[in-house]
Order: C-alpha cells, then structure tokens, then sequence
C-alpha cells in the first residue's frame, strides 16, 4: 500500500506479514492492493516532458527484505536492446529498470540494483552524491526475476536489509527509479533529474516512508571460503621454466557490526578471478592509472580512495599486493567500514602482505585510518590518515616507514550547480618534511547549457605518498575549463558543445613551465547516440631528463624544451545497434618528431548471449631515418550461457610494451554469489615467444551464518 504525492515526490510503504515469491510477474495477492507510482519525467532527449512510455513501481517490506515490481509500458513492436545476461552490464547499452536508494538519506551515499528485460542483474554502490556514477565492481546477495508481454516488461525484486547498510530505527529512506529504454531512445525518472545530471545522482530524490522503523534482521554474517589450484609457468627463466603451484585457501568474512558498519576480514586472499586490465599505447612520460578491480577493496572505497585528485591520491589499493605487474600475498587484512549516523562515516584498514626475496621486498604493513564529517546539506569534510611500515623477522626496519596525514573539505551545494574540493595533504618519512605536502583547491558551476571550472594543485618537492597513486612531485598547476552547451530545435542533432580546456605545470625545483596545454574542442551529439568531436590543441614540455618513447633505447628524445600542436578528430556510432564502432583520427608535431595516430573499434551483438568486439590504434612517429610505429591490438569476447555462466576472452598485442597476452576466464555462479572461476593466462612477447602461462581453477561459495 503505497500513498504517493507527486508534488512532494513523497511514498508511504506499509509493512506486509509474509514473504513474496519473486517470479517477474504480478500475480501475487499482496501486489494487487498496492497503488502505483507511476508519473516519469524524462531526463533524455529532454527533461521537460513526460515519459511517452510510462512506469509503474510498487514496494512493500517485511521483516528480511524489500519488494518492488514495476512495470514499463511499451507497445512499440522493435528490438529491446539487450548486450548480454552477463551481470554488471553497462547501463548505457543496455534497455534497463534501475532503483537508487539512499538508506540514511543524505544524499552522499547509496546503491542501485537494476535489471535489464531478460532479468540479468546489475549492483552497485553510488558515492560522492553519484557525480561519479555507479561502482558496479561491488557485488552482493539480492533476488530479481523479469517476464515480458504485448504492451511492456515486468521486474520484480527481492533485496535483504542484510544486503544494505542503514540506520536501525530508522523510517525515512532516499529514493529514485530511473528507467532506460534504449529500444525507444529515452530515458525516464520518477523524481525528476535534468539532462546534465546522470539518472543516479543523489541530488535528486524522494522520500520513502516506512510503516514502521527498520529494524536490524538478525545476525548478518557472512563467511565466504575459497580454494583454488593450478600452476604457471614462467619461461624467462631459461633454459627451463620456473613452475609455481597455485593451490592455496583462504577466506574472507564479513560480520555487520550494526546495520550500518561492516566489518571485513580475509585471511590470505586471492584475486585470480579478477579480469586482466584494458592495455593502452602511453605517450605520457608518467604513470598511467588503472582502476581497482578486487572485490575486498570496493564496499565503502570512496571513504578510502576519493581523497585527493585523480592524480594526487594519498591512498591508493593496488599499491598493496601488487608490485611492478607481480602478486604480492596479502597475509591477512581487516576493514571496519561504514557509517555511525546520518552525519559521520569511518573506516579503518589494516593489512600485511608476504616477504618476497625473489622481488627483494620486506614484509609490508599498511594502515589506513578516515573520517568524514557531513555539513550543510551534502558537503562533507573528512581527515586520512595512512602509514606503511617494513618488517625483518618481526622487528621494524628502520627508515623503511612512510606516513601521510590530510584533510579534504568536499563542496555539493543544495541546487546541486556548485561542487568543488579543497584538500592539504602532508607527508612524514625519515627525510626533512619541509615541502612535503599537497595541496588543491577546485571549484565547478554545471547547469544544463555552462559549465565553468577552476583548479590549482601545488606538489612539494619532498612530498611522498608511498601508498598513493602520485605520478609527479614538485609543481604547481592551473587548469581552469569552460564549456557551452546549445540544444538546437533538430530531429536529429541533441547538442552542440564547445569548450575550451587550459593546464599548465611549473616545477618547483627549476622554476620554469615543464607542461601546458591549450585546447579548444567542439562536439555534436546525436540523438541516436552517436557522437562526432574536433579538437586542436597546443602544447609546450620541457624535458628535463631524456625521455624513451618506443621501450626501446634507442628511440630517446632528448631533454629540452618543446613546442607542439596537433588536431584530433573522433567519432563513434550508434551503440544502440547491434553493430557499432568508433574512428579516431590525430595527426601534428610531437616532441622534435611528427605524429599520426588512428585508430578503430567495431562491436558486435548478438543479444541476449554476448559481444564481440575488434579494436586496433596505430601511431607512427616520424623523423628523419628513424620512424617509431606502435601498435595495439585487442578483441574482446563475452559470452553468456544463461544468466549464471559467463565466459569471457580478451587477447591484446602491445609493440610499446613487447606484450601479447590471452587471458580467459569462464564463471559458472551455481549458486547466489557463490562461483567456479577457470582462469587461464598465456603471456608472450611481441614475437610471440613464450614469457608466461598459468591455469588456475577457483571455488568460492557464500554462507550466510
């Protein structure tokens, strides 16, 4: 029994004395005396209509769960655009039924669990107010099944308190649906979200109103054992490979402390399910970053990870067991992480990975500790704390210790235009700790047609994040942004974009301009999803040290200073059809060198089983006698059986890297969040001589105790 006010965006849902069989239909006796929310707003191709396609939502509790089942009209007689059963599908290729919910209402923190018309499952928690869109990496218990009809398609849910993290008594939750219906280019919300917003951001909810308060439903812990086997084989080490055993077993654990703060635990875990990272072509003369993918890491990893900028991370996971491409073994590891109330968010972190002398590291135990503080209405302030510390033999070594202490102060203004951070972070090592600190002040005003952006960073020259992702010291930077967005009256054309981007870089250690960047860029954005963009830009870097572009020695670029310019064009299709792809194409001076780059991409769907997709980039670096040409090359293939066994290949064949990698991963989930993981790895060199190959199997089920 839901009682909506569509001027307060306001539900009551009364509480039910009996479980609900979730079949993705409405022929439960409880669902008939339920009234409808119904009303959606679009958010695209415009967010000032009504849905053309409406959708109906109804919810009601019990003791152990929350139950929706919506409904989306449609009686247009075209394909729904499916990429796969694979669960975690992206959202954008994918027509889809998404709930957001915000248990402790403020607008900061939720998740979203969302399925697609053939019932395949998408989880994930959303942070920062869900500016950043969803962490879909984050998996857990919940329960969907999906049927279709003649004029639309059921989705009924299924989703345990145990699964969530709320405040126990209380009966004001955050709530949206959004529905995305690619098979009719639209995309609607209940509460209504403007155009330049993503249909999971948290600024923009209802209010769902328990009968009565929540409680917490009994013990919620969960146990979580694996074993696994198999082996590698590293062929570098001639003349006969060097063969490691991969059997090994652990756990991981995780008890709710309250309903609101988990506790994890793992005891020598294992990552070898995790997908292999995307390679990419760097003509940066820096590090370049890849996203956390393990599982222990993910719940509540804002609280760790958003410190900071992209490029000055105070903490950053894959620091910890993983060293230069190698898996370290992490001994043991806690995390106790969550929130208190409404107001404050903890979370601690402790972790121990294995001596390896082959790698000539120590014993490594890494400590996090954060807090943040909410104030006004979705601004926050939080303080990190992190330290690294070597042991021999259980005795600390000394000046092998690294600290860091920061603040952040994050801005999300209550009409939601203004966002912005401002942070000082500072390091403590054995060496001097003047100039050891990072600091950073952005500040951004979005509306639907400006957007318009200031940031300034300062590194110190003795700064030291050993457990951060910080690939450059000693500057100070400006990069301020404007861009204008027109909406023209076009059957066609959704947006004309122009922007213009500047940064620039001085190194405090020789005072002078190491890196700027002048670009000015113009997009079309179709309504059928395709996109097409110039841009032209300007560019000065002073080397400071020779700089090797190719891998290989003799393709070094020596050090001094450099002016440059270059346009680039891109393009990509239609991704509502089955066949889509992209064209790349840049071309201009680079370093003492000329640069052409083009690339391309097609993808194929085969709905509802799978995609295949090509990809091939190309640059070639001219000069004199002496032309670099890089190459990467990758397919990727993604098979669904069924909505519980997924089979996926990825093959990749990098020149700048000497690499071409095989990694092939099948997962039969035989029972809710519990998998067989086959895995196997083959590593050659661009030659194709052997380098490494492992095969590894892997069991993990999931008790609920």
């Amino acid at each position: 029994m839901i009682h909506f006010s569509h001027a307060q965006s306001v539900c009551r849902v009364h509480k039910i004395n009996r479980s609900i069989d979730i079949n993705g239909k409405a022929n439960d006796e409880v669902w008939k005396d339920i009234p409808s929310v119904k009303g959606f707003t679009q958010n695209f191709p415009t967010d000032s209509a009504k849905a053309k396609f409406d959708t109906e939502v109804k919810m009601c509790y019990d003791n152990k769960n929350i139950y929706v089942l919506a409904y989306m009209h449609d009686t247009t007689k075209k394909d729904y655009v499916i990429q796969s059963y694979k669960r975690d599908f992206s959202i954008k290729n994918t027509d889809a039924f998404i709930v957001s919910i915000s248990p402790l209402n403020d607008k900061i923190n939720g998740f979203s669990f969302g399925t697609s018309p053939v019932g395949a499952q998408r989880e994930g928690l959303i942070a920062l107010s869900g500016a950043g869109g969803v962490t879909t990496a984050w998996d857990n218990k919940w329960f969907c099944e999906t049927s279709r009809d003649a004029n639309g398609w059921y989705a009924e849910y299924k989703i345990p308190f145990k699964t969530l993290r709320f405040k126990k008594g209380s009966n004001n939750w955050g709530i949206n649906f959004a529905r995305f219906d690619l098979k009719n280019n639209e995309n609607s919300t209940w509460v209504k979200v403007p155009l330049n917003f993503n249909l999971s951001h948290l600024g923009f909810l209802g209010e769902m109103h328990f009968d009565e308060p929540v409680k917490k439903s009994g013990a919620n812990l969960v146990f979580i054992p694996y074993v696994t086997g198999g082996a590698s084989f590293n062929y570098q080490k001639a003349p006969n490979p060097k063969i490691n055993n991969l059997a090994s077993a652990g756990f991981d654990a995780k008890l709710g402390v309250t309903s609101s703060l988990n506790l994890d635990l793992t005891v020598n875990p294992d990552f070898s399910q995790v997908e292999v990272d995307d390679q990419v072509v760097n003509l940066d003369r820096f590090e370049l970053f890849f996203p956390e993918k393990r599982q222990f890491f993910i719940e509540n990893s804002d609280l760790f990870d958003a410190f900071g900028f992209s490029k000055i991370r105070p903490f950053f996971s894959r620091r910890i067991g993983l060293y230069k491409g190698e898996n370290i073994p992490i001994i043991s590891a806690a995390r106790l992480s969550g929130s208190i109330n409404k107001n404050w968010r903890i979370g601690f972190m402790d972790m121990v990975t294995n001596q390896q002398n082959d790698l000539n590291l120590p014993t490594q135990n890494y400590v996090v500790f954060a807090l943040q503080r909410r104030v006004f209405d979705r601004s926050n302030i939080g303080l990190i704390a992190v330290a690294k510390q070597s042991f021999k033999k259980g005795q600390s070594i000394k000046k092998q210790s690294n600290t860091l202490i920061g603040a952040d102060y994050n801005i999300y203004s209550k009409n939601n235009k203004w966002q912005g951070k401002i942070f000082y972070h500072h390091t403590f090592n054995t060496k001097a700790n003047i100039d050891a600190n990072a600091n950073a002040t952005w500040l951004q005003y979005n509306t639907s047609r400006i957007n318009i952006s200031w940031n300034h960073e300062y590194v110190g020259k003795l700064y030291n994040a050993e457990v951060g992702f910080v690939p450059r010291i000693g500057y100070f930077r400006l990069e301020p942004y404007v861009a204008y967005t027109h909406y023209p009256k076009s059957k066609k054309l959704f947006s004309m974009v122009g922007n213009v981007y500047y940064s620039q870089y001085w190194s405090m250690f020789t005072k002078q301009s190491t890196d700027r960047l002048n670009r000015l860029t113009y997009t079309l954005n179709f309504k059928s999803s395709a996109v097409f963009a110039v841009s032209v830009s300007d560019v000065q870097t002073r080397l400071i040290n020779t700089f090797n572009i190719s891998g290989k020695n003799k393709f070094n670029i020596a050090a001094g200073n450099y002016f440059y310019r270059f346009a680039s064009m891109n393009f990509s299709s239609n991704f509502r059809k089955k066949i889509y792809g992209s064209l790349s194409v840049n071309y201009g001076s680079y370093y003492e060198r000329y640069r052409l780059g083009y690339g391309a991409s097609i993808g194929f769907r085969f709905q509802p089983y799978g995609t295949i997709s090509f990809s091939a980039d190309r640059n070639e670096l001219l000069k004199k006698d002496q032309n670099i040409h890089l190459t990467l090359l990758g397919s990727r293939l993604d098979l669904t059986f069924s909505r519980n066994v997924f089979f996926s290949n990825l093959l990749q064949y990098n020149t700048q890297q000497n690499l071409f990698n095989i990694n092939t991963r099948l997962q039969w989930r035989f029972k809710p969040m519990s998998d067989l993981y086959i895995v196997y790895t083959d590593i050659y060199d661009a030659m194709l001589n052997k380098r490494v190959r492992a095969f590894q199997i892997k069991l993990t089920y999931w008790f609920n105790l």
